[in-house]
């Protein structure tokens, strides 16, 4: 069995921020553990953990095993939350996975990277600070267009009623590409998934 693999969601942990698009990251990784069955428990006061060896779903389609964790802070904040994660696991950035949303792609889209910088997303440079790098494998979500509506206000909005069912297309694509990601390299993640449009269904 190879190296344990790390999914990371982001997302406000207040349950005021729930549904909220800044909170898609979470909506993923708890949709996951909802689908195969794990269960959360605590990491002392860093992140909530679900791990897949505990369901028997999994264990035909995983060639490794998976950690999903859900940091237990601000979106802004949760990169000294992660780096507690990581050493405490004895966990390796190369095979974390962070999802979460992505301003700048339509809704329905998603993008696999390998790396990069924050591009604006806090969360992300939190990690990237904390870590002290940025090699690490991201999956955007998209949540776009934002319209007039600024940034820091649009991001905590709900969704639309008329935008959940291609949120749901999202997650349930995701779910895949994270059995994917925890068996192959993410280079062929990326011809996989960069090209998917659910909003065009």
């Amino acid at each position: 069995m190879k190296e344990n693999k790390i999914i990371v969601g982001l997302g406000n942990s207040p349950v005021k921020f729930n549904g909220t698009r800044h909170n898609f990251g979470f909506d993923v990784v708890d949709s996951f553990c909802e689908k195969y069955d794990l269960k959360y428990d605590y990491l002392g006061s860093s992140c909530q953990l679900a791990k897949t060896r505990k369901s028997g779903y999994l264990r035909n389609k995983l060639e490794t095993h998976a950690i999903v964790a859900r940091p237990i802070t601000y979106m802004n904040t949760c990169g000294p939350k992660i780096k507690k994660l990581l050493d405490k696991l004895e966990a390796k950035v190369e095979n974390m996975l962070v999802i979460y949303d992505d301003i700048d792609l339509n809704l329905g889209r998603l993008r696999f990277r390998p790396n990069g910088s924050a591009g604006g997303h806090r969360g992300i440079k939190s990690i990237i600070n904390s870590l002290g790098t940025d090699e690490f494998a991201r999956l955007k979500l998209g949540i776009g267009p934002q319209g007039d509506m600024p940034s820091e206000k649009f991001v905590l909005e709900e969704f639309s009623k008329e935008d959940i069912p291609v949120k749901q297309d999202v997650i349930n694509t995701s779910i895949k590409a994270i059995i994917d990601f925890c068996n192959q390299n993410i280079d062929g993640l990326m011809s996989k998934y960069n090209g998917v449009n659910h909003s065009e269904n």
